[in-house]
């Protein structure tokens, strides 16, 4: 298979690549500024249209790349609020839109059912994923297969105190941090999945429980 991955050079999207290059895949790395196979900013939607006939035909689509910057709900502005949106939920609508010709399966990787304080809009742009998972499972099947990946806690932030840590962690019904390679591992098996669609696989230790 033919694989994109958007945000795929660093954290979670890399792990992904990484993980489809090992299966056998080949693979191309999305990112907007960092060394990569394709650059592109998806805010954008001129650079989406670029991007898709950079890339041409592609199997598998994972749409990773998002932004998660922290406000408190009274200080969002309009402009944070758009760019927050468009990047993690129109543009996988409009990349997917662009590759749909000859595209088989699309992953989107949302997250857990958890929202905290100060992350409105990023829970905002998340949900609405969801909901469009779902949305092209129904529409563009029985060619396309939609999924989606919900992870917990993974990749924690540099320098975060150990008292943070122990109180995520502690939250966590197995009692350990996920790895970027857990929610590769689960990108891989979604790709292969045939009788699978419209579903998100939580990949957080049991912490949404």
């Amino acid at each position: 298979m033919r694989v994109l991955v958007t945000g795929g050079a660093r954290r979670v999207g890399a792990a992904i690549a990484d993980a489809f290059e090992a299966a056998g895949h080949e693979v191309i790395r999305h990112a907007h500024s960092s060394k990569a196979d394709v650059n592109a900013d998806l805010r954008d939607p001129a650079a989406i249209e670029r991007l898709a006939g950079e890339v041409g035909c592609v199997d598998v689509l994972v749409n990773s790349a998002a932004d998660w910057g922290k406000c408190s709900f009274a200080k969002v502005s309009l402009e944070a609020w758009d760019d927050m949106l468009a990047l993690n939920l129109r543009a996988p609508f409009l990349l997917t839109q662009a590759l749909l010709p000859h595209l088989s399966c699309v992953i989107n990787i949302v997250d857990i059912e958890r929202p905290d304080p100060g992350y409105s809009h990023y829970t905002a742009s998340k949900t609405g994923l969801v909901g469009l998972t779902k949305a092209l499972a129904v529409e563009l099947a029985p060619d396309v297969r939609v999924n989606a990946i919900a992870p917990g806690t993974v990749l924690l932030p540099e320098g975060l105190a150990l008292e943070i840590q122990e109180r995520l962690r502690s939250a966590i019904p197995t009692g350990e941090f996920g790895t970027a390679e857990d929610v590769a591992n689960a990108a891989v098996f979604l790709a292969g999945a045939t009788y699978i669609t419209g579903h998100v696989l939580t990949v957080d230790g049991g912490r949404s429980l």
